[in-house]
C-alpha cells in the first residue's frame, strides 16, 4: 500500500492508495483531512455518494500539481482506517549486547 497526499490543480488534498501510471494516477480509498475540535484531524471521504472503491479513480497526471509522502502518524492512521486495521509499531526490537540467535 503506498499512500501519498495529492495536491490537485484545483486546491484540493486528497489522501489515498496510489498507483502511477502512464497519463494517470489511479486513486483508492481517497479521503481529505479535516480539522476536529481544537486540535485534531479527521478523515472524511473524497467524493462520499460514489463508488469507485474496487477499480478506484483515474486522475490525469495534467490535473496534478504534487503528490508527497505523508508523515508516519497520518499513514498509520489511514492505514488503521481504509487497510487491513494492522498498525505498525514506531519503535524496533531492542535486545541486549549478549543476545545471539542459534539454530
Amino acid at each position: 500500500m503506498i499512500i501519498r497526499n495529492i495536491k490537485l490543480r484545483s486546491g484540493e488534498e486528497i489522501l489515498c492508495e496510489v498507483e502511477e501510471k502512464e497519463n494517470s494516477y489511479n486513486m483508492k480509498n481517497p479521503c481529505v483531512l479535516v480539522p476536529s475540535g481544537q486540535t485534531g484531524i479527521a478523515m472524511a471521504p473524497w467524493m462520499p455518494f460514489t463508488d469507485f472503491k474496487n477499480e478506484g479513480i483515474e486522475i490525469p497526471k495534467d490535473a496534478v500539481l504534487v503528490v508527497v509522502k505523508v508523515i508516519d502518524e497520518i499513514e498509520t492512521q489511514y492505514e488503521s482506517q481504509f487497510g487491513s486495521g494492522l498498525i505498525k509499531p514506531n519503535s524496533k526490537i531492542v535486545t541486549p549486547n549478549d543476545l545471539k540467535l542459534t539454530t
